[in-house]
Order: C-alpha cells, then sequence, then structure tokens
C-alpha cells in the first residue's frame, strides 16, 4: 500500500451544471441551434448553451452548462430549468416527450 499525498475536495470552488432539454426539430437543427443560442444570451450564472447531446428523428436534446457553488447547485439547477422552460416555450420551440 502507498502513502496519500494528495486529497482533492471537489465540494468546494466552483462546479459545472449541465441541463439536458429534449426539443421538437420538425425544421432540422440549425433553426433550432439558433434560438437556444438566442434564449441562452443573458442567463444567470454563466449558462451557454453547449450544443446536442443526442440527436433522434424528429428531436435533439439540448445541452446548457452553467456554473455553480456545491452548495447552491439544487437551487440554481431549479432556477435554471424553470427559466430556460419558460424561454424555450416563448420561442415557439416544442419540448419533446
Amino acid at each position: 500500500n502507498g502513502a496519500v499525498t494528495t486529497v482533492i475536495n471537489h465540494s468546494r470552488g466552483p462546479i459545472e451544471l449541465r441541463l439536458t432539454f429534449k426539443i421538437a426539430t420538425p425544421d432540422g437543427l440549425d433553426p433550432v441551434a439558433a434560438k437556444l443560442r438566442e434564449i441562452a444570451d443573458g442567463l444567470p450564472h454563466d449558462a451557454v448553451f453547449h450544443g446536442f447531446a443526442l440527436v433522434e428523428a424528429g428531436s435533439a436534446t439540448a445541452e446548457f452548462r452553467a456554473k455553480s457553488r456545491w452548495e447552491q447547485r439544487g437551487e440554481i439547477e431549479q432556477h435554471l430549468r424553470e427559466e430556460i422552460a419558460r424561454r424555450i416555450l416563448a420561442a415557439g420551440l416544442t419540448l419533446a416527450p
């Protein structure tokens, strides 16, 4: 057995949240991606549209990323989920089942 020489506490400092939303893509990915970039503009917590995590026939799973502190992750994630979902619907996009 070896000696422990380094200990890292990952619960301190900033972490990255990954939020996904499945969105209908009847007209293809490009128009949806353009609207999602607009949606991300001005989101709190440095949230950005990161791209599509999964593409399927008729839908795609959009991924947003944001920064948070470990102890605030639940509150920030919930707030961002609600805000992004509102913006998606307001932009005329459809959340897919």
